[in-house]
């Protein structure tokens, strides 16, 4: 049940709170205990935790736009209605710009 558990939850949380943990054993003055954790949390706002599951249906979301519009143009095809090849391309140009515009994403 943890696998499943961990599609809606980041983790990034537990690690902050042992690295607090492990701060604050380890180091016997306080000042400067707070001055690390501060840095760690500030740290850790620079790269908050994500859904997994949010995170990969948004990265599937330009492929279901482009297959959607597909699959709606070969519909639109089959039953009679075809759409002129222009408009259609004009349709998907807003997928197609976001793709563009968005890159790669990180590798």
């Amino acid at each position: 049940m943890n696998w499943f558990m961990s599609l809606f939850t980041g983790g990034g949380s537990s690690v902050i709170s042992k690295s607090v943990d492990i701060i604050s054993e380890k180091v016997r003055d306080t000042d400067k205990a707070d001055s690390i954790i501060g840095e760690v949390i500030m740290k850790a706002m620079d790269n908050p935790p994500t859904i997994p599951i949010i995170d990969g249906i948004h990265k599937l979301g330009r492929q279901a736009m482009m297959a959607v519009l597909a699959y709606w143009y070969y519909q639109s095809w089959k039953a009679g209605n075809p759409i002129p090849f222009e408009n259609f391309m004009m349709i998907m140009g807003g997928p197609a710009l976001y793709t563009v515009m968005k890159g790669v994403g990180r590798s």
